[in-house]
């Protein structure tokens, strides 16, 4: 069980990433520094959601329970945030042919990677201490978390 979650995190992660990151080279003007902007975001998000995941959760006594809600609550929010994205450009923009400031944009694509991207650094932390739980030795335990997860984003990927 959570390793089919694990490898999920990895499919959907990259898939919803990927996703994400084309509706935002369409609304941002298309270029290398909306890529930068929008990977180093989601990597600077991801690891917050991780290292707080991490000091918090060993006081929560039922992350079997949570990893479930918390799920679903990833299931709900992304497609929130491919509407706000794509539809930000009228918010955004006075004029339709006007491209938006680096600024602007990188504040913007820090606030939309946010929610999802924090939510999946905890998924992950989460899984590794269920799994962890479950299993009596540590040995290697976190490289073959890593693999599971890591295989899930390849084919996530090539979908």
């Amino acid at each position: 069980m959570i390793l089919t979650s694990l490898f999920l995190l990895g499919f959907v992660s990259l898939g919803f990433k990927v996703l994400l990151l084309r509706e935002s080279l369409i609304i941002f003007s298309d270029n290398e520094m909306i890529m930068g902007i929008f990977f180093a975001s989601w990597a600077v998000v991801v690891a917050a959601g991780a290292y707080i995941a991490a000091i918090y959760s060993p006081r929560l006594k039922n992350v079997g329970k949570l990893s479930g809600i918390l799920i679903s609550i990833v299931g709900f929010i992304m497609p929130l945030e491919i509407f706000l994205v794509r539809f930000s450009r009228r918010f955004l923009q006075k004029i339709p042919t006007e491209t938006l400031g680096l600024s602007i944009t990188a504040a913007f694509l820090f606030l939309s990677v946010l929610l999802v991207s924090f939510l999946f650094g905890v998924w992950f932390v989460w899984a590794a201490k269920i799994f962890s739980e479950n299993r009596n030795s540590g040995d290697g335990i976190s490289g073959r978390l890593y693999a599971i997860e890591c295989l899930g984003a390849v084919l996530g990927g090539l979908l």
